[in-house]
């Protein structure tokens, strides 16, 4: 939290900067108007972060920028945090070099955060310190759109400790080298796209009592957006800007005028703001080694990868997808954990939602919102009128839901599924779907489950297993045997799910409500 603090902070600080002129010449006069411009920015800056009401934002000392050679020397005044339980955040004193780029609205930079920053208690202690050996971050900011639209940073041994009520070391944070860096590039139309990365490796997590608690070789933040428009994301933020400081300034309730303009403000932003994003988060070779304590074993657990993804696209043509992913693999666990043979060690989930009607269902929300802001049965029946409306409107866009490829299993078994469910008013259910589900190792998860009934010997544990056998018996049954084998030599198993018109759930033809009732069956 407070690395993310201190980035957001020093970033916007140095950003300051790059609002003068890039065709001014390099001389006294257009130092002056830099002073000016970072002087009135640091003042917004101020206003932004005081209007959250537990934080304020404090400098110390002057602003100088002195013309050297072909750039500005700029060097901010001191920066603090301080919140409202007395605790104060140092980050120290900033400087940029700023040279006028290749175009006017150009600017070539480079900046430097002050070490140590530093987290310091209501009771005048250190709370938390970062520390840094090497850094080098260079850009090119773009003035008429006020973002970088190329960036490189490089980190060297990060370190984050955080004290104890003694002032001791309690836990380190390491990180030897991070990366991060933006490459935009302008369309016809004036707005923009590209890619951004993050990446940080070999991390360690521990404390004096915990060496190498939490080791990880790598993060991966990877990011994509196109069509991006500079101009929406300046008015957005102008005017949350300003509704934030009307609130702080009035100390009131939000009126209905506030809560409709709120969320006509967001979901106009996120339609419009671009055409597409995508990000990806990615941790490999993550390790926890838990020490042992009293009768209880030192642990480990480990994951070879772990991710999470979220997509959209298709705001300009009213044809929006979402989609999410989060997948796992390589986990293991020393000493091994009970049912360790049935514990999945890798899964994935990934879900598409397609031909969203993006514009139609805000306009619904905006109009139901009004509806519900005048209370009584005037509200419910907004309501109600909203749940009868959502089918229509994803009918008459075609929306469906795509399941791809989500697997969950291990050695022993697997299960594979992909399917598709798609709106249709005319549906009991408000819809219909297919999908197949391939089970591998079925009789071998069978036979597995069948011996730790046997052998347990907590009842409620030995009844969890019995019921879980009855399923496992029942399912396979009613599943379709494939020839063959998997890669894996394990016999595989098929059932495909229907959800008709009619509204029935089909299992390989058998309607899924008198499952139950085949599990209940000695």
């Amino acid at each position: 939290m407070m690395t993310a603090r201190l980035f957001s902070l020093s970033l916007l600080s140095v950003l300051m900067i790059s609002t003068a002129p890039a065709s001014a010449a390099v001389d006294p006069a257009g130092a002056d108007a830099v002073k000016k411009l970072v002087a009135n920015y640091l003042d917004n800056q101020k206003n932004t972060i005081n209007a959250d009401g537990d934080m304020t934002m404090v400098t110390k000392g002057d602003i100088t920028v002195k013309p050297a050679g072909d750039y500005y020397a700029t060097t901010l005044p001191h920066i603090s945090i301080q919140y409202d339980d007395g605790s104060v955040f140092e980050i120290g004193t900033i400087t940029a070099n700023i040279t006028p780029g290749d175009a006017p609205n150009l600017w070539k930079m480079t900046w430097a955060l002050p070490q140590p920053m530093t987290m310091i208690g209501a009771n005048k202690k250190p709370e938390a310190r970062v520390t840094f050996d090497d850094q080098a971050l260079s850009g090119v900011w773009h003035s008429d759109i006020n973002t970088f639209v190329q960036l490189n940073a490089q980190y060297k041994n990060i370190v984050t400790t955080v004290y104890d009520e003694k002032n001791a070391p309690d836990v380190t944070v390491t990180l030897p080298e991070a990366r991060f860096g933006i490459n935009l590039k302008q369309g016809a139309n004036g707005n923009w796209s590209g890619p951004s990365h993050y990446t940080a490796s070999n991390i360690t997590v521990e404390s004096p009592q915990e060496p190498g608690f939490v080791k990880i070789g790598k993060i991966d933040a990877i990011g994509e957006i196109t069509d991006f428009s500079p101009a929406m994301a300046k008015d957005f933020e102008d005017k949350i800007s300003a509704m934030s400081e009307s609130m702080a300034t009035t100390g009131a309730v939000p009126s209905a005028g506030h809560v409709q303009g709120m969320y006509d403000l967001v979901l106009t932003y996120i339609g419009n703001i671009c055409d597409s994003m995508s990000t990806q988060f990615s941790v490999h070779d993550f390790q926890v080694n838990a020490p042992a304590k009293g009768e209880e074993p030192a642990q480990k657990f480990g994951l070879k990868t772990i991710s999470a993804a979220f997509g959209m696209k298709g705001f300009r043509s009213n044809d929006v997808s979402l989609n999410m992913a989060l997948d796992y693999n390589g986990f293991t666990a020393e000493p091994k954990l009970d049912q360790a043979e049935t514990i999945p060690t890798e899964s994935r989930v990934d879900i598409t939602i397609k031909k969203v009607p993006y514009n139609e269902l805000t306009e619904l929300g905006r109009s139901t919102l009004k509806s519900s802001m005048t209370g009584g049965a005037g509200a419910e029946l907004a309501g109600l009128q909203a749940l009868m409306l959502i089918p229509q409107l994803l009918t008459n866009a075609g929306t469906s839901v795509n399941i791809k490829d989500t697997t969950f299993g291990n050695d022993l078994y697997g299960l594979k599924m992909n399917g598709d469910v798609i709106a249709n008013m005319q549906s009991v259910l408000s819809a219909t779907g297919k999908a197949r589900i391939e089970v591998a190792g079925m009789d071998k998860l069978i036979a597995e489950v069948k011996k730790q009934s046997e052998t347990a010997t907590d009842p409620a544990v030995k009844k969890q297993a019995g019921e879980v056998l009855a399923g496992l018996t029942m399912l396979q049954m009613v599943g379709q045997q494939q020839p063959g084998t998997d890669a894996k030599g394990r016999a595989v198993r098929t059932y495909d799910i229907e959800l008709t018109k009619e509204g029935q759930m089909l299992m390989n033809g058998t309607d899924m409500t008198t499952l139950p009732s085949l599990m209940k069956q000695p």
